[in-house]
């Protein structure tokens, strides 16, 4: 925008000045997040963050990630331009981005919810089982292994090798 301008006094004797360039951007920026949030337990994940400012353009953008639901967050790390960030380690996450555009407006957004759970399940604990051969009872009790931070969604077992009933959950038999 140009702004020429004149000057003028009581009597009447003017005289025009130069023109001055003006450039204004008064435009908050803009982030977001795609997905916005994951609730749902499940692996890795990449969030594509956009980042969206006035004519002045993009002075700094920062980001820092959360694994504990917000509670801590790590250090600031330097970006440029949209960026993409993956989530590969277990934890609730989220993710912090600080925006600056050239005319020093700024816009800090945290994103929704993403929960991550690449830990390896261990297998089911069935004890009681015995080789030998009895005439009397026998107590065979199956339970969940162990799981990462999202918990164990279920135990299935069958009653025979062949046929028999999907059971989930943890079973006490006694024969």
């Amino acid at each position: 925008m140009r702004s020429p301008g004149e000057v003028c006094d009581e009597a009447g004797n003017c005289t025009t000045c130069e023109t001055v360039r003006v450039r204004i951007d008064k435009t908050t920026p803009t982030i977001t997040y795609d997905p916005s949030s994951r609730t749902n337990w499940g692996n890795e994940l990449d969030v594509d963050v956009e980042i969206t400012v006035g004519s002045s353009g993009i002075n700094t953008i920062r980001r820092r990630l959360s694994s504990n639901n917000g509670a801590t967050y790590g250090s600031w790390e330097t970006r440029s331009g949209d960026f993409t960030e993956s989530l590969t380690t277990s934890g609730e996450h989220r993710i912090r981005t600080e925006v600056t555009s050239n005319s020093n407006c700024s816009n800090t957004v945290t994103s929704g919810l993403y929960r991550v759970d690449d830990a390896d399940l261990t297998a089911p604990i069935i004890s009681g089982g015995s080789t030998a051969w009895t005439n009397g009872n026998r107590t065979i009790t199956i339970e969940h292994g162990s799981a990462g931070v999202s918990g164990v969604n279920r135990t299935e077992y069958r009653t025979r090798d062949v046929g028999g009933s999907l059971v989930h959950g943890k079973l006490i038999v006694v024969l």
